[in-house]
């Protein structure tokens, strides 16, 4: 080998180590951000699960208030019935006072008439 190849080959030497110690560099902080990430991801999954969690309970909640909802629409209907039917009764009731106090009118006047 001769002198020139030699420095060359030198050359390529120290041009590779520089070029082996950016790559390490390289690889060391892709590393850090990678469990940075990773570390972000966890954060991130566990609040997944919580607010999964919420969600099923609010979930829950929102069954319960409609269950209870329309219990109270059947009661306020049954209510709505009830009271149909005693308007009703009111207004027969009305009309037979209305007869009652006639007769008692034409009683009152017309006392042998009867």
């Amino acid at each position: 080998m001769c002198v020139g190849e030699v420095e060359e080959l030198q050359g390529r030497l120290k041009a590779s180590r520089y070029r082996v110690m950016d790559l390490e560099k390289e690889v060391s902080s892709l590393h850090a951000t990678n469990e940075g990430l990773e570390k972000v991801v966890h954060e991130l999954s566990c609040e997944c699960d919580k607010l999964k969690l919420e969600n099923s309970t609010i979930s829950g909640q929102l069954s319960e208030r409609e269950e209870e909802i329309s219990e109270l629409h059947q009661k306020l209907n049954a209510r709505m019935n009830d009271y149909v039917i005693l308007q009703q009764e009111l207004q027969e009731k009305s009309s037979q006072l209305s007869l009652t106090q006639l007769r008692v009118q034409q009683v009152c006047l017309f006392p042998f008439i009867i």
